[in-house]
């Protein structure tokens, strides 16, 4: 299934997100989509240079560790508030415009996060 730049499988009722191919600074994941692949946004070979910011919606719980890798420009990322977002491991390789991060009040568990050079502070809850 495809929606406007989002390339979206159904696994046994799961939407996943597998590739998202458009050009937008702010990109949106439609509601109801509940995965993120790894390397569904960019890929060493191919970096995204045009995503700025992405905003998840409330139904995403699973998010594999490198769905964020490779945005050079990326500097926000909007988590949902519900509390399946757990355990929290990210790569943000090749992430080199993230700044700032902020680890999202519902997360419990910190399994690992790789972080690019040129991240200066991230927010910790008093969650973990």
């Amino acid at each position: 299934m495809v929606e406007k730049d989002f390339m979206i499988k159904d696994d046994n009722d799961v939407l996943t997100l597998r590739k998202y191919v458009g050009k937008d600074k702010v990109v949106q994941i439609p509601e109801g989509v509940e995965e993120i692949s790894d390397f569904a946004f960019a890929e060493d070979y191919a970096p995204n240079s045009s995503i700025e910011k992405i905003i998840l919606p409330e139904s995403s719980f699973d998010i594999h560790k490198n769905a964020f890798s490779f945005c050079k420009n990326l500097k926000e990322i909007v988590f949902p508030t519900s509390d399946d977002i757990n355990p929290f491991l990210f790569n943000f390789e090749g992430c080199n415009s993230l700044k700032t991060f902020s680890i999202p009040e519902t997360v419990t568990t910190l399994l690992g996060m790789y972080c690019p050079l040129n991240l200066n502070t991230i927010h910790i809850p008093d969650t973990l």
